[in-house]
């Protein structure tokens, strides 16, 4: 019988290697105590089945500024004197993450970024099919005046993932925030390229581990 025990228990441990699953269900045998198996041809066992269900970690994503932004008027000639004159029109977007659960293991926590690029060459600029004004975009720092380096504008397919100021490799980022800065600008693209009109985008932020 114990010969018969440890090869099972031999087959449940090479099982529970094989998968990872959020919900892993195990079969434990043990053998009743104060028998003597040469005498007793089955002795009594007792069978307990546990669950343990792993928690994914993860965090809510609060907005704590307006879900839409609504940036004042640039005028068309000021680009021509500079490729970000919509800096003092510009808005802040301020994240925070919040209800955070789940062990973050050896992983950062991160803001991912994406949005529209129609019409736009610059790698940094947002800019949605049905804007009006050509040649010019949104660009996003990670800041709260614009004055930091622009970001990679992401798409779905490939988002540009930010790390949240203050956390660390394993960190617990609840209640952690993060400022974005959005501003009008046409980037590296001409500024003969930019006509006047109206200009929107629609970004979307996730939060991951990475």
């Amino acid at each position: 019988m114990r010969e018969g025990l440890k090869e099972e228990m031999k087959k449940w441990n090479t099982a529970q290697r094989k998968y990872n699953l959020n919900a892993m269900i195990g079969v434990v045998i043990i053998i009743g105590s104060g028998m003597n198996p040469a005498k007793a041809a089955n002795p009594p066992s007792i069978t307990a089945t546990y669950t343990v269900t792993t928690q994914n970690a993860t965090c809510d994503l609060q907005l704590n500024t307006a879900a839409t932004l609504q940036l004042e008027d640039v005028r068309q000639g000021s680009f021509f004197d500079g490729s970000s004159p919509g800096r003092a029109q510009g808005k802040v977007i301020t994240l925070q993450l919040v209800n955070c659960m789940g062990s973050p293991g050896g992983r950062v926590p991160k803001i991912s970024v994406y949005g529209d690029r129609d019409g736009v060459t610059d790698p940094t600029l947002y800019r949605k099919s049905t804007s009006v004004a050509e040649g010019v975009g949104f660009a996003l720092t990670q800041d709260n005046n614009g004055t930091g380096a622009v970001l990679l504008a992401g798409t779905s397919a490939n988002p540009t993932n930010v790390q949240v100021p203050g956390t660390n490799i394993g960190q617990d980022p609840n209640n952690k925030t993060i400022d974005f800065f959005v501003q009008a600008s046409r980037g590296n693209q001409s500024a003969s390229g930019v006509t006047s009109g109206t200009l929107t985008t629609d970004l979307h932020f996730d939060f991951i581990y990475e």
